[in-house]
C-alpha cells in the first residue's frame, strides 16, 4: 500500500513540476514580448489575405511562439460585417484555461479589437477563440489607423 500512495504521489509532484515549468515559460515578459511583437506582422497579413482561408503552418497570419502558444488571426467579410477572428491554443495539447484566456485576452488588445463588440469561445479542442463583428466604419477606422493613406 505504501508503494502505491508513493508512486501517486511521485506522479502528482511530477506533473506539478512539469506544469511549472511549462508556465513559467508561457507567462515570462520575454515571450510575451515575443507575441507583442509579432502581432503587427499577424494584423498586416490579415488585412492583406482578407476573406481568404487559412491555409496552413506557413500561413503568414498564423504565428507560434518559442513557448508553443499558437495565434491565427483572420478577418473575412460577412454581408456588412468584417468579422475579426483570432485563436490561441498551446501546441502539443490541451489548452489550459488560464493560458488560453489570458493570451486571447492580450490578442484581442493587441489587435486593437473593441472590447465591446467581442466574444469569447472555447471550442470542444480548447483552442480559445475571440470573434469581433465590426461595420464598415469600424473595420475601415482600424485600417487607417494602422494603414494612413500614403501622402
Amino acid at each position: 500500500m505504501i508503494w502505491f500512495l508513493s508512486a501517486v504521489l511521485s506522479l502528482l509532484a511530477w506533473r506539478v513540476v512539469s506544469r511549472w515549468i511549462v508556465y513559467r515559460r508561457v507567462f515570462s515578459d520575454p515571450h510575451l514580448m515575443e507575441l507583442a511583437s509579432a502581432a503587427p506582422r499577424l494584423r498586416t497579413a490579415a488585412l492583406d489575405l482578407l476573406d481568404y482561408p487559412p491555409y496552413g503552418p506557413n500561413d503568414p497570419r498564423a504565428f507560434l511562439t518559442s513557448a508553443g502558444i499558437g495565434v491565427l488571426y483572420t478577418i473575412t467579410k460577412e454581408n456588412d460585417c468584417f468579422v475579426h477572428h483570432c485563436s490561441v491554443s498551446l501546441s502539443g495539447g490541451v489548452t489550459p484555461g488560464a493560458v488560453g484566456r489570458r493570451f486571447i485576452a492580450a490578442c484581442v488588445r493587441l489587435f486593437d479589437l473593441p472590447a465591446d463588440k467581442v466574444e469569447y469561445v472555447v471550442g470542444v479542442s480548447t483552442v480559445h477563440h475571440a470573434r469581433a463583428m465590426l461595420s464598415l466604419a469600424e473595420h475601415e477606422a482600424l485600417v487607417f489607423k494602422y494603414r494612413p493613406p500614403c501622402r
